[in-house]
């Protein structure tokens, strides 16, 4: 809220302005979220990263898909209608079938966006990542 605050005391923001807040499905709740809300958020990106809870734990990730999914439902009750999912596409012993999986998943859904973070190897030492974003 305070930095909201802040902005607003210092810029002029128009009133359609889409204001995001990246968040991840462990750590948030319903009054987090009612939080955000009312500091005048309008968008929320979700990290879900994959819908397999097995790559999820073993990527240091704190929440499941059904969180996620509660998550969802939270964010969708209290009035936010702008969601994205970010899901991420190159992670150490992901498949094929995980992917189209998530894919699968997420084509069911009704959310505005998908953020796709696909990760690779550049050379043996590097890495390299690209944001793919899909919209409807």
């Amino acid at each position: 809220k305070e930095i909201l605050q802040t902005v607003r005391a210092n810029f002029t923001i128009k009133d359609d302005a889409e204001i995001t807040i990246e968040i991840n499905p462990g750590t948030v709740d319903e009054n987090k979220l009612k939080d955000y809300m009312e500091s005048g958020i309008n968008r929320l990106s979700i990290g879900l990263q994959s819908t397999n809870n097995d790559l999820l734990k073993s990527i240091g990730r704190i929440h499941t898909y059904s969180e996620f999914e509660e998550v969802i439902q939270s964010a969708r009750k209290i009035g936010f209608n702008n969601i994205n999912a970010d899901l991420m596409i190159g992670l150490p012993n992901q498949t094929l079938q995980d992917v189209k999986e998530s894919l699968k998943k997420y084509s069911k859904s009704s959310w505005q966006s998908l953020d796709m973070m696909i990760e690779y190897k550049m050379f043996a030492d590097q890495k390299k990542a690209d944001v793919i974003r899909a919209q409807r």
